[in-house]
Order: structure tokens, then C-alpha cells, then sequence
């Protein structure tokens, strides 16, 4: 616990606190503290997406063209598209490199017991303010599905209904989406509500399929207009089903039922009847 402790002070002493006085401090930017917060986040996201072998599991200060894109991407939607993105790529990557020479004085430790896995878990998800990211598809109720029945492609171990899924911390829960070769036969994925974030998941859902072609994918998106990519993704799609706004439930953390936004279904690969359980 000792490392993972250290990664939290880095995290939130060379990371957080600085990159958000930062964004706040910024004269060209409009961003309350809520978009600041989300900006980071995601940020950070998109970050492990690209994550090496060689690199820490964390803090990666290396400068992603897909980070890039998704500032890009925010400047335009907060109407800021003349700031410099990349300026603010950089000094975030900074901070990074000051939280990743924080912690590579400390050897990698292994939790010893399951308590000090599951305490390692809690903390990760506590300062890196994920718990309350996501939320979850009622799959029971709205695909009736069971809990053995798919892989879930974005969960954590406090946040997932099937037995399979992937975790964006393979260090100390399950493999990353993004890493895999092999698929079972359903994958649900529900990814978080990122253009570039998404937009990497379906460059992935066609990487899978071309080497799994037994494989069905269905994917959650908002009804987001002018979307391109995923334009092009729902010509490739057998089915796509839209779910207005209060005809589609999510689950947060507890269990409660959440109706986020107008909902896109998008079912792809191969082909599968409607109610068919694997």
C-alpha cells in the first residue's frame, strides 16, 4: 500500500492540483469548475488508452496525438477553438512528469492479501475519482441478460453486472479493453461519453472482429448529432435501436435508476437474434 499511497499524493499534489489552477487560471478558457474536473478526467482516460508495457500505470507524460485531439475537441465544444491546444498539452504533460518522478523512487509492491488488494482498489478509485464516472446499463431488465451471458468491455470491481469485464487498471483489476486479442461470444460496451474516447473503442470493436468473427458487439452512445465516425460505424451495424431520453435506464453507484440522455444501440459483427442468450 505504501507505493499506492505515494501515487495518490503525486496524483493529487503534482497532477490535480496544478493542471485544474491551471485550466482555472487560463485567461482564453470559459470552464467551470465541473468542466474542469470532467476535462481531467477524461484526459486521463484517454491517456491509459495509449498506455505501453514500459510505462507506469498512471502517469504517462508522453505526448499521445489522441490527447491532443480530445482538447481539440473540448476547446471547440466550451467555443474556445483559437486557444492553443497543444500549449495546454504540454503543461499538463508536465505535470504528469513531475507526478511520475514522485513515485519511481518506490519499488513495485504486490498486495500481499486480499484486504490489501481490495484497499488498494478502493484508494486507486478514490483520488482518482472514478467511482462515480460511469453508469451502469440495466442488462437485466432492458436485454435480459444474465450475469454469464458477456464480457463487459468498460467496469470496475465497484461498477459491473457480468462476471467478464475489463477494468481501466489491469495493474490491479482485470485487462484493459484495449488489450485485447481474444473475445467471447457477446460484448456489451458501454464506454464513457468521450468523442475520442469512443471513437478509439469503435477502431477497436473492428480490430476484434476481424480476428473474433464469432463474436456480436453491441455499443451504448449518446444521440449525439454530427457525430461522423459513429455514422460511419452504424452503416457497418446489423441493427440500431434509439431509446429516447425516459425509455432508457442507466444504475449508478447505488443501484438507482438514471435516465442520462437520448440513447443509440448499436449492434455489430455477427449477427444475433433478438433475446438469444449465449
Amino acid at each position: 500500500m505504501q507505493l499506492e499511497q505515494q501515487r495518490k499524493v503525486a496524483f493529487e499534489t503534482c497532477w490535480y492540483a496544478p493542471a485544474r489552477a491551471y485550466l482555472s487560471a487560463h485567461r482564453q478558457l470559459r470552464l467551470d469548475e465541473e468542466s474542469i474536473d470532467k476535462c481531467l478526467c477524461r484526459y486521463l482516460l484517454v491517456k491509459l488508452t495509449c498506455r505501453k508495457s514500459t510505462d507506469d500505470v498512471l502517469f504517462i507524460p508522453r505526448a499521445e496525438p489522441e490527447c491532443l485531439m480530445m482538447l481539440q475537441r473540448d476547446l471547440l465544444y466550451q467555443q474556445s477553438p483559437h486557444v492553443d491546444a497543444m500549449s495546454i498539452q504540454q503543461t499538463l504533460d508536465w505535470f504528469l512528469q513531475d507526478a511520475l518522478e514522485m513515485v519511481t523512487s518506490f519499488a513495485h509492491e504486490e498486495p500481499e492479501t486480499t484486504e490489501e488488494k481490495e484497499a488498494q482498489i478502493a484508494l486507486r478509485y478514490s483520488y482518482f475519482q472514478l467511482r462515480s464516472l460511469g453508469l451502469r446499463i440495466d442488462y437485466k431488465n432492458i436485454l435480459k441478460l444474465k450475469p454469464q451471458d458477456a464480457l463487459e468491455a468498460f467496469a470496475s470491481t465497484y461498477n459491473h453486472y457480468f462476471e467478464e469485464w475489463c477494468s481501466p487498471f489491469p495493474d490491479i483489476e482485470r485487462p484493459s479493453f484495449f488489450s485485447l486479442t481474444t473475445t467471447p461470444d457477446l460484448v456489451m460496451m458501454n464506454p464513457p461519453f468521450d468523442v475520442v474516447f469512443c471513437e478509439k473503442v469503435i477502431r477497436k470493436t473492428r480490430e476484434l472482429f476481424a480476428q473474433n468473427p464469432h463474436t456480436t458487439f453491441m455499443l451504448v452512445l449518446p444521440k449525439w448529432k454530427r457525430w461522423k465516425a459513429v455514422h460511419q460505424f452504424s452503416k457497418e451495424c446489423y441493427e440500431v435501436q434509439t431509446y429516447p431520453k425516459q425509455s432508457f435506464t442507466f444504475l449508478n453507484q447505488d443501484g438507482e435508476q438514471v435516465h442520462a440522455c437520448d440513447i443509440v444501440m448499436y449492434w455489430y459483427g455477427n449477427r444475433r437474434k433478438q433475446g438469444e442468450n449465449v
